[in-house]
């Protein structure tokens, strides 16, 4: 049975084309056991799908509407924000549909926990076979934390600051990290209380999102953790050019060459390691796990890497009736990397996500590791190309909207 709320609350959608999608959702929230006190749907639709939706569905909570040229997600959930009359704002997007029970769950959590932002889970649905490889290689049959189902009062949504604007993606993740960086109570529903079944059953479409969330992705990286990225990438620059810098140049010709390049480099490394925790806990005496837990992975996979591909002539002196001599001793390398990965992503990550057995063995958890490779080298580049272009780019905040339009 359906009933008000004690406390208002505006659902906030942004809306992007998905008129089919969006009106699953609209139907979804007319059904929720308690009602809200309204819908904002922000639209920045490139057709008029939307538009026609809003005006033709007969929905029994009014629809405050409201078409903009341009909007990304963060814009949309800000200017919907503004607009919400509700005292308390919930966050949902075009493609997730709530289950019947979902805000009367969450208002519980916060009835009973004086919870001050409580986030959802999200369950994705899988249509067809390959969506259920990549369901297996990605998300699991987990409930993901998610943004589209988070409740939050107007006022601590104020305080928070909103979302970022000016990213396509992953503005939704750095909110909820901030949230929690600056304090918020913040909860999780312990039920899955969403569901998501509009995958893309394309490889090529999921290789480009990808690509694309981990590009704007890296706008949080670069904000939160700027000096992280920026020793990566120092790192595996460095380990790429300073091994053959000799060779480079032209070796002992030029007055640039340096004798044992790679031990000085490799003893600068570890000096410039044990130098950043002595001028953070010393010095500065505040601790940063981050960097030196960053540096120190990359660092032993470039160490390895330097050692694998120089073992036959350094160990061996490339003598083959040696001892220690290893033939194809980096195609092994690499090749244990790959397979590495492949059981990584076909074994170890579904199950800890609740794939079944029965679904991975005896052979479809190759398919599921093979296709989770293939999705992480495409955030690869994502991910660098995102940390050199968008410590520059400026994160947009807007304030000023024309008036909604009541329906």
């Amino acid at each position: 049975m359906k009933r008000n709320l004690s406390i208002p609350v505006s659902v906030i959608i942004p809306a992007y084309n998905f008129r089919d999608s969006l009106e699953k959702v609209i139907v979804a929230i007319n059904s929720q056991t308690m009602l809200p006190k309204e819908i904002v749907i922000i639209d920045s639709s490139t057709v008029n799908d939307v538009e026609e939706l809003i005006y033709s569905y007969k929905s029994n909570i009014p629809i405050i509407y409201r078409r903009v040229t341009r909007a990304y997600p963060g814009e949309a959930r800000n200017l919907g924000a503004t607009l919400a009359s509700g005292n308390w704002l919930a966050f949902l997007d075009s493609k997730t549909v709530p289950k019947d029970e979902w805000l009367e769950c969450a208002f519980r959590v916060v009835e009973n926990n004086s919870a001050e932002v409580v986030f959802s889970l999200t369950q994705y649905i899988s249509k067809t076979n390959f969506e259920e490889l990549l369901k297996a290689s990605t998300y699991g049959n987990d409930g993901i934390e998610t943004t589209p189902g988070t409740l939050i009062s107007k006022d601590n949504f104020k305080k928070s600051g909103g979302f970022i604007e000016g990213v396509r993606t992953a503005d939704d993740l750095e909110w909820r990290q901030r949230l929690k960086k600056e304090g918020f109570n913040c909860l999780t529903l312990s039920e899955i209380t969403l569901t998501y079944s509009d995958m893309s059953n394309s490889l090529r479409q999921n290789l480009k999102r990808l690509f694309i969330y981990q590009l704007y992705g890296s706008v949080v990286n670069v904000q939160n953790t700027v000096k992280d990225v920026f020793l990566g990438l120092f790192l595996i620059l460095s380990a790429i050019i300073v091994p053959r810098w000799n060779s480079i140049i032209g070796w002992e010709k030029s007055p640039l060459y340096i004798p044992n390049v790679t031990r000085a480099y490799l003893l600068s490394l570890i000096t410039f390691l044990l130098l950043i925790v002595v001028v953070n806990n010393v010095y500065f005496r505040r601790r940063k796990p981050s960097v030196f837990k960053v540096s120190v992975k990359i660092s032993v996979l470039i160490i390895l890497t330097l050692v694998t591909i120089n073992w036959n002539g350094v160990i061996a002196g490339w003598e083959e009736k040696a001892l220690l001599y290893v033939p194809h001793i980096t195609k092994i390398y690499l090749g244990l990397l790959v397979l590495a990965s492949i059981l990584y992503r076909g074994i170890y990550f579904p199950l800890r996500h609740n794939v079944t057995r029965e679904y991975l063995f005896p052979i479809k958890w190759v398919e599921v590791g093979l296709l989770g490779v293939m999705l992480d080298m495409a955030k690869a580049p994502g991910y660098l190309i995102g940390a050199i272009i968008f410590p520059f780019k400026r994160v947009k905040h807007k304030d000023i909207y024309p008036p909604p339009l009541s329906l």
